[in-house]
């Protein structure tokens, strides 16, 4: 795991990108003009092309626009790159990923419990779920090293199903404690 590209370089892919850079070569990838910002961030801008034949493309777009990126590079992955996404659900992202993708790319899902706002102070100590989708033990090590030793967080593993009912139950309880808050002021 020596290049990273970034797809998607909104607010989460340049934040991501703050942290990687000294680590990995990282180059980005945005469908919308996104120079400047990639200048500022201090990372290579790519084609489309040039960015899915990184060692390691993580995924930073929205839900709704997994699917058609993916069917945009799906011929383009380099053979055994490691494709990461950090969507905020985790089941759906997983199955476009592996029903879209070619079976010799690795697939894994992450849920970064925090975002350039809670992280603007660093990363240190901070929550990540992964899991696994497509990819052999020796790469889930790798991930999870890189992850807590170099980024400094908090890994928890765990499939896609069981993040997305384990967040369906914290959001409910926020919403829960929030309405009856907002009842109490009446």
């Amino acid at each position: 795991m020596k290049t990273i590209a970034i797809i998607g370089f909104g607010n989460f892919g340049q934040f991501a990108a703050s942290h990687l850079k000294t680590h990995f070569d990282v180059v980005a990838f945005d469908e919308h003009d996104f120079g400047p910002q990639a200048e500022k961030a201090g990372v290579k801008a790519a084609s489309l092309k040039e960015a899915t034949g990184c060692d390691v493309v993580l995924l930073c777009v929205p839900v709704q626009n997994l699917e058609s990126l993916l069917r945009k590079i799906k011929l383009h992955l380099k053979n055994g790159a490691i494709v990461v996404d950090v969507c905020s659900v985790k089941q759906k992202p997983a199955e476009l990923m592996e029903n879209i993708l070619p079976d010799d790319v690795e697939l894994i899902g992450t849920h970064p419990l925090f975002g350039p706002q809670s992280g603007k102070n660093g990363i240190n100590g901070l929550q990540i779920v992964l899991c696994p989708v497509r990819a052999d033990k020796k790469t889930i090590r790798k991930v999870n090293d890189l992850l807590e030793a170099k980024l400094g967080l908090h890994v928890i593993e765990m499939t896609p199903s069981e993040h997305d009912e384990w967040m369906a139950r914290t959001q409910a309880m926020a919403h829960y404690v929030g309405r009856a808050a907002k009842e109490l002021e009446l």
